[in-house]
């Protein structure tokens, strides 16, 4: 087995019984026939959700299986058909299937109470249930159902016309670094606007959102296109607003995302304190856009994967013997694929289903950010790994809101470890900026986009109307607001709000702030040995999806509000203290 490669002969030996395997799923989601009888006994109810958990399950593996080698080689021809297949299956069987949740919403808790007592074991469902049965007044007729299934690809038109433009037809106008030219593009933009040299991240800053400006219309039509589906599920399915429609699925209110938005607001002080301490550590008189990311320490120690394995494993140490073995696992049993070859996937991730390990891709190398990379996707994978090895499948898919928090905690474990075990003052300012990097690109940036997305979501479920300008003008106001007078908000800034794809799948990127701020929580605590801390934690991991969100963590010590922010904020602050302790005496004060 070649060790820079995952081995995914424990889903399926060979493509050959890959495609064995999808012919027998295909026959059999063809063969499915709407049975609506399925609530006339309890028995005949556990049997239904027992089957069709059985058929997700052999089609998740499917679909992982087509994805994991379509991304490791997206040249590949096969792949490629292999994942159209995959897809257009999923499809297929969605359409299928709809007249279950139609039916489903039939059930009352009178008549869920007697079928549980015909058949006991009903309740391994119980969160199923509880979801349902608060739900089910959003779920439509059949016809309805199908209509909505059959057209989500018309529908997303405007979201894969960005994903063509963006992904594939971008080209960003060439740029001169130290007298010759260097091609732009979207994976060296990041390591340009981090360039020693200010021309240099002028330049690229300048040529890569003179992109998004010279095609503004285009993609203001996009996002709009997806803003209007959005609202049109909204309405279509009875939600007073958009915003109540993402949120329902966790079980949260609007008042906590506009709350977490207002505390951030009340902090924002501290992200200037920052940004002011940082401008003056690299010399800058004053403080553009392009200057955001440019790292006031020279640190650039490179590590090799063996290096980077060893940190990540020394640094999860703290949370016992049971996790740091099980995450040995993943390096012998090759869950990973680390280095970057023609034609595969550009990012990083950890993927996987119920039937299958968790499987980490890469495209290390070899920076101090590769590192920090890896403990990140396979903090996610641990999450999964605990998830499923303790719920059964209808409860081992945890919520997004806590998908970010297991791989944060492992960052944050990783830096805590990097500072504790080095005397060298430019490597602490080093790991204290990335420490606070996180916070600003995290807890602050992400919140500039969800209170962004909060206001044109809310103009567009009221019929207003919203020009590329409107959509830029929004943005940049916003944006002088989170990076205040320390920051001159460049005016191509405004032109940012066309290029976040996360815009393209609503009221996602606040869960990346609570994420940050859960994770420091957690991690806090347990670096500072609290009792029960490091309990509660693995608690959480071994959580799954078992109940909503805000009902898991109130279990494992943490609750979601305004506090939440604020405790996080008390953790920054020690954190700015101590860099600008640092960076004081090296600049003489």
């Amino acid at each position: 087995m070649n060790k820079e490669t995952w081995d995914l002969t424990s889903i399926y030996e060979s493509q050959s019984l890959w495609y064995k395997d999808y012919e027998r799923l295909l026959k059999i989601v063809n063969n499915i026939k709407e049975d609506n009888g399925f609530l006339k006994d309890g028995k005949t109810l556990y049997n239904m959700l027992e089957n069709t958990n059985k058929l997700d399950r052999d089609i998740s593996k499917l679909y992982i299986y087509a994805k994991l080698i379509h991304d490791a080689n997206g040249l590949d021809e096969e792949a490629s058909k292999m994942i159209q297949n995959a897809d257009s299956l999923i499809s297929l069987y969605a359409t299928k299937t709809s007249y279950i949740s139609v039916t489903l919403k039939k059930l009352t808790k009178k008549v869920l109470d007697k079928l549980e007592k015909e058949h006991p074991n009903l309740k391994e469902y119980h969160h199923f249930f509880k979801v349902l049965l608060k739900e089910k007044h959003h779920i439509l007729s059949l016809k309805e159902e199908k209509l909505l299934a059959s057209s989500e690809n018309v529908r997303i038109g405007g979201e894969k016309a960005f994903e063509a433009l963006d992904y594939v037809d971008a080209t960003f106008k060439d740029i001169l670094v130290n007298g010759e030219k260097q091609k732009l593009n979207h994976d060296n933009y990041a390591l340009l606007i981090k360039d020693r040299d200010r021309l240099t991240r002028s330049k690229a800053f300048t040529s890569y959102h003179k992109f998004y400006q010279n095609h503004k219309e285009v993609l203001s039509n996009c996002l709009l296109n997806s803003l209007k589906n959005d609202s049109f599920i909204a309405q279509t399915r009875k939600y007073p607003s958009t915003l109540a429609m993402a949120l329902d699925s966790d079980n949260l209110k609007p008042k906590v995302y506009e709350d977490i938005i207002k505390s951030v607001h009340q902090n924002i002080n501290l992200l200037h304190e920052y940004l002011q301490l940082k401008g003056k550590t690299n010399n800058l008189k004053e403080q553009h856009m392009y200057d955001l990311y440019l790292p006031s320490s020279t640190y650039d120690k490179k590590f090799t994967y063996e290096e980077a394995k060893k940190l990540v494993l020394e640094s999860v140490k703290i949370l016992g013997t049971e996790y740091y073995q099980d995450y040995q696992k993943a390096f012998k049993e090759n869950w990973l694929d680390p280095f970057y070859r023609a034609g595969k996937y550009s990012g990083a991730y950890s993927s996987g289903t119920y039937d299958t390990n968790p499987y980490v891709l890469l495209n290390y190398k070899g920076d101090f950010y590769s590192v920090e990379t890896l403990a990140h996707e396979m903090g996610h994978s641990m999450h999964s790994y605990y998830s499923r090895k303790n719920n059964l499948y209808q409860n081992a898919t945890y919520p997004i809101f806590l998908a970010e928090i297991a791989s944060n905690v492992n960052e944050i474990l990783l830096f805590d470890y990097m500072l504790k075990n080095t005397q060298n003052n430019e490597e602490k300012q080093y790991f204290l900026e990335t420490v606070l990097d996180s916070f600003k690109g995290s807890i602050f940036r992400q919140i500039h986009f969800a209170e962004y997305e909060m206001i044109i979501h809310d103009k567009i479920d009221h019929n207003m109307a919203l020009s590329s300008k409107e959509l830029g003008d929004i943005y940049y106001d916003l944006n002088k607001f989170y990076y205040g007078k320390e920051v001159i908000s460049d005016d191509l800034i405004r032109y940012e709000c066309l290029r976040v794809p996360h815009f393209y799948s609503a009221f996602y990127v606040y869960k990346y702030a609570t994420g940050l701020a859960l994770a420091y929580v957690f991690a806090n605590r347990i670096l500072n040995k609290e009792p029960g801390a490091l309990e509660n934690y693995l608690k959480f991991l071994k959580s799954g999806g078992k109940d909503y969100p805000l009902d898991i963590l109130k279990t494992c010590g943490v609750e979601v509000n305004k506090n939440l922010i604020n405790e996080a904020m008390l953790i920054l602050k020690n954190y700015l203290a101590t860099y600008r302790e640092l960076v004081g005496e090296k600049n003489g004060n």
